[in-house]
Protein backbone atom coordinates (compact mmCIF):
# COMPACT_ATOMS: atom_id res chain seq x y z
CA UNK A 1 0.00 0.00 0.00
CA UNK A 2 2.79 2.40 0.91
CA UNK A 3 4.53 1.57 -2.33
CA UNK A 4 1.35 2.38 -4.26
CA UNK A 5 0.89 5.73 -2.50
CA UNK A 6 4.53 6.66 -3.14
CA UNK A 7 4.23 5.80 -6.83
CA UNK A 8 0.98 7.77 -7.13
CA UNK A 9 2.49 10.79 -5.41
CA UNK A 10 5.55 10.64 -7.68
CA UNK A 11 3.34 10.48 -10.77
CA UNK A 12 1.28 13.44 -9.57
CA UNK A 13 4.36 15.57 -8.89
CA UNK A 14 5.90 14.66 -12.26
CA UNK A 15 2.73 15.63 -14.07
CA UNK A 16 2.55 18.92 -12.20
CA UNK A 17 6.19 19.70 -12.96
CA UNK A 18 5.72 18.90 -16.65
CA UNK A 19 2.65 21.11 -16.81
CA UNK A 20 4.47 23.99 -15.09
CA UNK A 21 7.49 23.57 -17.37
CA UNK A 22 5.31 23.60 -20.44
CA UNK A 23 3.67 26.80 -19.27
CA UNK A 24 7.10 28.36 -18.65
CA UNK A 25 8.35 27.32 -22.08
CA UNK A 26 5.19 28.62 -23.66
CA UNK A 27 5.75 32.01 -22.03
CA UNK A 28 9.47 31.96 -22.85
CA UNK A 29 8.96 31.26 -26.53
CA UNK A 30 5.86 33.34 -27.13
CA UNK A 31 6.32 35.35 -30.33
CA UNK A 32 5.76 38.86 -28.91
CA UNK A 33 8.18 38.27 -26.06
CA UNK A 34 10.84 36.73 -28.33
CA UNK A 35 10.54 39.58 -30.81
CA UNK A 36 11.41 42.00 -28.03
CA UNK A 37 14.46 39.89 -27.20
CA UNK A 38 15.53 39.87 -30.86
CA UNK A 39 15.09 43.65 -31.16
CA UNK A 40 17.22 44.18 -28.05
CA UNK A 41 19.93 41.86 -29.41
CA UNK A 42 19.76 43.59 -32.79
CA UNK A 43 20.27 46.99 -31.16
CA UNK A 44 23.15 45.75 -29.00
CA UNK A 45 25.00 44.21 -31.96
CA UNK A 46 24.53 47.25 -34.20
CA UNK A 47 25.47 49.67 -31.42
CA UNK A 48 28.66 47.70 -30.83
CA UNK A 49 29.64 47.76 -34.52
CA UNK A 50 28.81 51.46 -34.81
CA UNK A 51 30.90 52.35 -31.77
CA UNK A 52 33.87 50.25 -32.91
CA UNK A 53 33.61 51.83 -36.36
CA UNK A 54 33.42 55.33 -34.90
CA UNK A 55 36.75 54.91 -33.13
CA UNK A 56 38.53 53.14 -36.01
CA UNK A 57 41.53 55.22 -37.23
CA UNK A 58 40.48 54.90 -40.89
CA UNK A 59 36.81 55.77 -40.44
CA UNK A 60 37.02 59.29 -41.93
CA UNK A 61 38.83 58.08 -45.04
CA UNK A 62 36.25 55.32 -45.49
CA UNK A 63 33.44 57.83 -44.94
CA UNK A 64 34.85 60.17 -47.60
CA UNK A 65 35.12 57.22 -49.98
CA UNK A 66 31.57 56.09 -49.09
CA UNK A 67 32.97 52.70 -48.14
CA UNK A 68 31.91 52.03 -44.55
CA UNK A 69 31.65 48.33 -45.31
CA UNK A 70 35.45 47.96 -45.23
CA UNK A 71 35.53 49.36 -41.68
CA UNK A 72 32.56 47.21 -40.62
CA UNK A 73 34.32 44.08 -41.80
CA UNK A 74 37.40 45.07 -39.83
CA UNK A 75 35.56 45.64 -36.54
CA UNK A 76 33.14 42.70 -36.98
CA UNK A 77 35.22 40.25 -34.84
CA UNK A 78 35.27 42.77 -31.97
CA UNK A 79 31.50 42.41 -31.62
CA UNK A 80 31.41 38.60 -31.96
CA UNK A 81 29.53 37.97 -28.70
CA UNK A 82 26.78 40.46 -29.55
CA UNK A 83 26.43 39.06 -33.07
CA UNK A 84 26.32 35.47 -31.80
CA UNK A 85 23.57 36.40 -29.34
CA UNK A 86 21.57 38.05 -32.11
CA UNK A 87 21.94 34.94 -34.26
CA UNK A 88 20.74 32.65 -31.44
CA UNK A 89 17.76 34.80 -30.49
CA UNK A 90 16.70 35.20 -34.11
CA UNK A 91 16.88 31.40 -34.54
CA UNK A 92 14.81 30.93 -31.40
CA UNK A 93 12.10 33.06 -32.98
CA UNK A 94 12.28 31.81 -36.55
CA UNK A 95 13.71 28.31 -36.36
CA UNK A 96 17.01 26.51 -36.58
CA UNK A 97 19.39 27.95 -39.20
CA UNK A 98 17.43 31.19 -39.57
CA UNK A 99 19.88 33.14 -37.39
CA UNK A 100 22.90 32.50 -39.59
CA UNK A 101 20.93 33.29 -42.76
CA UNK A 102 19.70 36.55 -41.25
CA UNK A 103 23.15 37.66 -40.05
CA UNK A 104 24.91 36.79 -43.29
CA UNK A 105 22.18 38.29 -45.48
CA UNK A 106 19.76 41.10 -44.61
CA UNK A 107 21.57 42.18 -41.47
CA UNK A 108 24.98 42.59 -43.12
CA UNK A 109 23.44 44.24 -46.17
CA UNK A 110 21.77 46.91 -44.04
CA UNK A 111 24.66 47.53 -41.65
CA UNK A 112 26.30 50.47 -43.51
CA UNK A 113 22.99 52.34 -43.40
CA UNK A 114 22.37 51.46 -39.76
CA UNK A 115 25.90 52.42 -38.70
CA UNK A 116 25.72 55.68 -40.62
CA UNK A 117 22.39 56.50 -38.97
CA UNK A 118 24.13 56.22 -35.60
CA UNK A 119 27.42 58.02 -36.27
CA UNK A 120 26.84 59.99 -39.49
CA UNK A 121 26.34 63.31 -37.69
CA UNK A 122 29.61 62.99 -35.81
CA UNK A 123 31.45 61.94 -38.98
CA UNK A 124 30.11 65.01 -40.79
CA UNK A 125 31.44 67.23 -38.01
CA UNK A 126 34.82 65.48 -37.89
CA UNK A 127 35.16 65.59 -41.69
CA UNK A 128 34.50 69.35 -41.67
CA UNK A 129 37.05 69.89 -38.90
CA UNK A 130 39.57 67.76 -40.77
CA UNK A 131 39.01 69.74 -43.98
CA UNK A 132 39.53 73.01 -42.13
CA UNK A 133 42.69 71.62 -40.56
CA UNK A 134 43.96 70.51 -43.97
CA UNK A 135 43.30 73.92 -45.49
CA UNK A 136 45.07 75.66 -42.61
CA UNK A 137 48.03 73.30 -42.93
CA UNK A 138 48.30 73.98 -46.67
CA UNK A 139 48.08 77.74 -46.14
CA UNK A 140 50.87 77.48 -43.59
CA UNK A 141 52.99 75.50 -46.05
CA UNK A 142 52.32 78.08 -48.79
CA UNK A 143 53.38 80.92 -46.49
CA UNK A 144 56.58 79.08 -45.60
CA UNK A 145 57.21 78.42 -49.29
CA UNK A 146 56.91 82.12 -50.10
CA UNK A 147 59.17 82.99 -47.16
CA UNK A 148 61.73 80.49 -48.43
CA UNK A 149 61.67 82.00 -51.92
CA UNK A 150 61.92 85.47 -50.47
CA UNK A 151 65.05 84.38 -48.64
CA UNK A 152 66.69 82.67 -51.64
CA UNK A 153 65.87 85.51 -54.02
CA UNK A 154 67.21 88.04 -51.56
CA UNK A 155 70.45 86.14 -51.15
CA UNK A 156 70.81 85.63 -54.90
CA UNK A 157 70.45 89.38 -55.42
CA UNK A 158 73.38 89.89 -53.05
CA UNK A 159 75.47 87.12 -54.59
CA UNK A 160 74.74 87.77 -58.27
CA UNK A 161 77.50 90.39 -58.77
CA UNK A 162 80.13 87.72 -57.99
CA UNK A 163 81.84 85.78 -60.76
CA UNK A 164 80.68 82.40 -59.46
CA UNK A 165 78.51 80.12 -61.55
CA UNK A 166 74.76 79.87 -61.12
CA UNK A 167 75.22 76.43 -59.53
CA UNK A 168 77.52 77.89 -56.88
CA UNK A 169 75.13 80.78 -56.26
CA UNK A 170 72.27 78.28 -55.88
CA UNK A 171 74.17 76.19 -53.33
CA UNK A 172 75.13 79.30 -51.38
CA UNK A 173 71.57 80.66 -51.31
CA UNK A 174 70.15 77.29 -50.23
CA UNK A 175 72.78 76.97 -47.50
CA UNK A 176 72.01 80.42 -46.12
CA UNK A 177 68.26 79.76 -46.26
CA UNK A 178 68.43 76.10 -45.23
CA UNK A 179 66.18 76.53 -42.19
CA UNK A 180 63.49 78.15 -44.33
CA UNK A 181 63.85 75.29 -46.82
CA UNK A 182 63.51 72.67 -44.09
CA UNK A 183 60.51 74.43 -42.57
CA UNK A 184 58.72 74.48 -45.91
CA UNK A 185 59.46 70.84 -46.77
CA UNK A 186 58.27 69.59 -43.38
CA UNK A 187 55.16 71.79 -43.49
CA UNK A 188 54.30 70.53 -46.97
CA UNK A 189 54.82 66.93 -45.88
CA UNK A 190 52.67 67.61 -42.81
CA UNK A 191 49.88 68.97 -45.01
CA UNK A 192 50.08 65.82 -47.15
CA UNK A 193 49.90 63.56 -44.10
CA UNK A 194 46.92 65.48 -42.76
CA UNK A 195 45.02 65.10 -46.01
CA UNK A 196 45.98 61.45 -46.57
CA UNK A 197 46.99 60.12 -43.14
CA UNK A 198 47.25 56.46 -44.15
CA UNK A 199 49.08 56.84 -47.44
CA UNK A 200 52.66 57.76 -46.68
CA UNK A 201 55.22 55.50 -45.04
CA UNK A 202 58.70 56.35 -43.79
CA UNK A 203 60.17 55.35 -47.16
CA UNK A 204 57.60 57.39 -49.09
CA UNK A 205 58.21 60.36 -46.79
CA UNK A 206 61.92 60.26 -47.60
CA UNK A 207 61.15 60.06 -51.32
CA UNK A 208 58.73 63.01 -51.06
CA UNK A 209 61.32 65.12 -49.21
CA UNK A 210 63.98 64.25 -51.80
CA UNK A 211 61.71 65.11 -54.73
CA UNK A 212 60.65 68.37 -53.16
CA UNK A 213 64.27 69.27 -52.37
CA UNK A 214 65.27 68.59 -56.00
CA UNK A 215 62.42 70.72 -57.25
CA UNK A 216 63.38 73.56 -54.87
CA UNK A 217 66.95 73.43 -56.13
CA UNK A 218 65.71 73.64 -59.73
CA UNK A 219 63.57 76.67 -58.81
CA UNK A 220 66.47 78.43 -57.10
CA UNK A 221 68.87 77.55 -59.93
CA UNK A 222 66.47 79.09 -62.44
CA UNK A 223 66.33 82.20 -60.26
CA UNK A 224 70.14 82.25 -60.08
CA UNK A 225 70.49 82.04 -63.86
CA UNK A 226 67.98 84.81 -64.24
CA UNK A 227 69.72 86.97 -61.62
CA UNK A 228 73.09 86.54 -63.38
CA UNK A 229 71.49 87.37 -66.74
CA UNK A 230 69.96 90.55 -65.33
CA UNK A 231 73.38 91.57 -64.05
CA UNK A 232 74.98 91.13 -67.47
CA UNK A 233 72.25 92.42 -69.79
CA UNK A 234 70.02 95.43 -70.04
CA UNK A 235 66.45 94.89 -68.87
CA UNK A 236 64.22 93.65 -71.64
CA UNK A 237 60.57 94.37 -71.96
CA UNK A 238 58.53 91.22 -71.63
CA UNK A 239 56.29 90.27 -74.51
CA UNK A 240 52.67 90.28 -73.27
CA UNK A 241 51.69 87.98 -76.13
CA UNK A 242 54.16 85.28 -75.13
CA UNK A 243 52.53 82.02 -74.09
CA UNK A 244 53.78 79.53 -71.51
CA UNK A 245 55.46 76.73 -73.37
CA UNK A 246 58.77 75.74 -74.84
CA UNK A 247 61.18 72.95 -74.03
CA UNK A 248 61.46 73.62 -70.25
CA UNK A 249 57.68 73.36 -69.83
CA UNK A 250 57.52 70.25 -72.00
CA UNK A 251 60.17 68.61 -69.85
CA UNK A 252 58.49 69.64 -66.61
CA UNK A 253 55.08 68.61 -67.93
CA UNK A 254 56.43 65.18 -68.84
CA UNK A 255 57.93 64.85 -65.35
CA UNK A 256 54.55 65.67 -63.84
CA UNK A 257 52.72 63.13 -66.02
CA UNK A 258 55.30 60.47 -65.11
CA UNK A 259 54.76 61.21 -61.42
CA UNK A 260 50.98 60.93 -61.79
CA UNK A 261 51.35 57.57 -63.51
CA UNK A 262 53.59 56.21 -60.74
CA UNK A 263 51.22 57.37 -58.00
CA UNK A 264 48.19 55.99 -59.84
CA UNK A 265 49.79 52.55 -60.20
CA UNK A 266 50.82 52.52 -56.53
CA UNK A 267 47.53 53.72 -55.02
CA UNK A 268 44.74 52.56 -57.35
CA UNK A 269 44.14 49.34 -55.39
CA UNK A 270 44.09 51.17 -52.05
CA UNK A 271 41.55 53.92 -52.87
CA UNK A 272 38.03 52.89 -53.88
CA UNK A 273 36.91 56.37 -54.95
CA UNK A 274 38.37 57.52 -58.28
CA UNK A 275 37.80 61.17 -57.38
CA UNK A 276 39.72 60.67 -54.14
CA UNK A 277 42.50 58.95 -56.10
CA UNK A 278 42.75 61.96 -58.43
CA UNK A 279 43.13 64.27 -55.43
CA UNK A 280 45.81 62.03 -53.95
CA UNK A 281 47.73 61.88 -57.23
CA UNK A 282 47.82 65.67 -57.41
CA UNK A 283 48.86 65.97 -53.77
CA UNK A 284 51.70 63.46 -54.02
CA UNK A 285 52.90 65.13 -57.22
CA UNK A 286 52.83 68.63 -55.75
CA UNK A 287 56.62 69.10 -56.22
CA UNK A 288 56.26 68.42 -59.96
CA UNK A 289 53.20 70.68 -60.18
CA UNK A 290 55.09 73.51 -58.54
CA UNK A 291 58.06 72.89 -60.82
CA UNK A 292 55.82 73.17 -63.88
CA UNK A 293 54.26 76.37 -62.52
CA UNK A 294 57.69 77.92 -62.02
CA UNK A 295 58.70 76.90 -65.51
CA UNK A 296 55.58 78.51 -66.96
CA UNK A 297 56.25 81.67 -64.98
CA UNK A 298 59.86 81.91 -66.10
CA UNK A 299 58.86 81.29 -69.72
CA UNK A 300 56.43 84.21 -69.58
CA UNK A 301 56.83 86.64 -66.70
CA UNK A 302 53.66 88.46 -67.75
CA UNK A 303 51.78 85.52 -66.21
CA UNK A 304 51.66 85.93 -62.40
CA UNK A 305 53.13 83.01 -60.46
CA UNK A 306 49.81 82.34 -58.71
CA UNK A 307 48.09 82.13 -62.09
CA UNK A 308 50.80 79.77 -63.33
CA UNK A 309 50.21 77.58 -60.28
CA UNK A 310 46.48 77.46 -61.05
CA UNK A 311 47.19 76.41 -64.63
CA UNK A 312 49.68 73.77 -63.56
CA UNK A 313 47.24 72.33 -61.01
CA UNK A 314 44.45 72.29 -63.58
CA UNK A 315 46.73 70.46 -66.02
CA UNK A 316 47.64 67.92 -63.31
CA UNK A 317 44.01 67.27 -62.36
CA UNK A 318 43.01 66.87 -66.01
CA UNK A 319 45.81 64.38 -66.61
CA UNK A 320 45.04 62.46 -63.42
CA UNK A 321 41.31 62.36 -64.24
CA UNK A 322 42.06 61.05 -67.70
CA UNK A 323 44.24 58.30 -66.25
CA UNK A 324 41.59 57.00 -63.85
CA UNK A 325 38.55 57.74 -66.01
CA UNK A 326 36.98 60.61 -64.06
CA UNK A 327 35.09 63.29 -66.00
CA UNK A 328 35.88 66.70 -64.54
CA UNK A 329 33.58 69.69 -64.76
CA UNK A 330 34.70 72.42 -67.10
Amino acid sequence: MKRFLAAALFALLSATAQHSGAQAESWRWSAPHQRKIVIAALKAATDCIAERSRTHPDILEAYRNRNLRSIIETVWPLCASEIDRLSREYANLNGWGAGYAFIDGPYKDDLPRAVLARIGGELDRRALEAQQGQENAQRTADLLRDRMYGCTRGELAKLAPSTETAEVLTSAALTICRQHVTDFIEAQLGALRMKFPNVTSETEDRDYRARLARTIREWVLADAVRARAEQNTAPRRSNPEAKPGGVPNDRLGNALVACLEVVSDAQKDKISSNQRLVEMMAELCRPEIEGLARGMFLADTSVPLDRARERALKFALEQASRMVGVRRRV
